[in-house]
C-alpha cells in the first residue's frame, strides 16, 4: 500500500504504558506536534505501514516485540522518519546498540521536556540555541546538538562550583576546558562532572582549536576509558580480598 508523505510535525508514540503515552504525547501536542499513539510495537508497525510519520519515539522494553524491532522496521521501510528511542532501563550498551541501528535520540526516562522539543525543532538548522536546564545527563545533551548537527557552547556548572565548557561545532568537538585543562582531557573531565546545570549558547569561535575530533570518537574513548576504571576497580577489590 502506498503512503501519503510524512507531515514533518507528525509523532507516533508506542509505549505499552499508557500513563507514559498520555505525559509524552501532552508534552508534544503543546508543543506544536500532531501525535498518534498505539501501546505496543506490532500495532505501531501495521499503523506506520498505513501511514507516513515524520517521527517515531519508541520505548524499548515492551512485550511480543521491543522498541528495536520497531526501530529496524522504519530503517527498512521508512527511512526518512526519524527515531527517538526512550527506555527507562538504560545502560551504555543499550545505548550503543540502539545508535549502531540508525536512532536518531537516545533518552532515559524520566524524559525532559525541553530536551527532546529542542531536539525535534527545526532538525536541519544550524544556528545556535540558548537554554538552562537542571540535572540533565550531559551525554544526552552531546548527543541531541550532535544528532542535529547545531553549533553551540555547552557550558557546565557542577554541583561543587566547578565549571567547564565544551565547543561542539556539529558533529565536532573543537574545544574543551575544565578547570586549568583544556584538549581531551578536559572533554573526559567534563562528562566526569555531576551537573548541576547545562547551559547551551549561540557559537563563537574558541580561543584555541584544542580537539578538533568528531564527537563520537571522543565518546567511544570516553566508553573505553570508562570500561578499564571499572575492570581495574574490580581487579584492585579482588586482590585486597586475597582472591587467588
Amino acid at each position: 500500500m502506498d503512503r501519503p508523505g510524512a507531515d514533518a510535525r507528525s509523532v507516533l508514540i508506542v509505549d505499552d504504558e499508557p500513563a507514559a503515552v498520555w505525559t509524552l504525547g501532552r508534552i508534544l501536542v503543546q508543543a506544536g506536534f500532531e501525535v498518534s499513539t498505539c501501546l505496543g510495537a506490532e500495532e505501531a508497525i501495521n499503523l506506520l505501514g498505513e501511514q507516513s510519520f515524520g517521527w517515531v519515539i519508541t520505548d524499548i522494553s515492551m512485550p511480543l516485540v521491543s522498541g528495536l524491532g520497531v526501530v529496524d522496521w522504519v530503517r527498512a521501510h521508512c527511512p526518512e522518519t526519524r527515531v527517538i528511542v526512550i527506555t527507562g532501563l538504560g545502560t551504555r550498551a543499550l545505548r550503543d546498540i540502539a545508535l549502531r541501528r540508525g536512532v536518531y535520540l537516545y533518552l532515559e526516562k524520566p524524559i525532559d521536556p525541553d530536551l527532546l522539543t529542542s531536539a525535534m525543532a527545526d532538525p536541519g538548522s544550524n544556528t545556535g540555541f540558548v537554554g538552562v536546564m537542571d540535572d540533565v545527563n550531559l551525554l544526552d545533551y552531546l548527543q541531541m546538538i550532535k544528532a542535529i548537527r547545531r553549533r553551540g557552547i555547552i557550558r557546565i556548572v557542577g554541583r561543587t562550583g566547578e565549571s567547564a565548557a565544551v565547543f561542539l561545532d556539529g558533529g565536532t568537538v573543537r574545544h574543551a576546558e575544565c578547570g586549568d585543562a583544556t584538549g581531551r582531557e578536559a572533554f573526559f573531565r567534563c562528562l566526569d562532572l555531576e551537573a548541576g546545570s547545562l547551559s547551551v549558547q549561540p557559537w563563537t569561535d574558541p580561543p584555541v582549536e584544542s580537539i578538533n575530533v568528531s564527537a563520537d570518537a571522543l565518546l567511544l574513548e570516553a566508553a573505553r576509558r570508562q570500561d578499564e576504571a571499572a575492570r581495574d576497580l574490580v581487579t584492585g577489590a579482588v586482590q585486597e580480598a586475597g582472591v587467588p
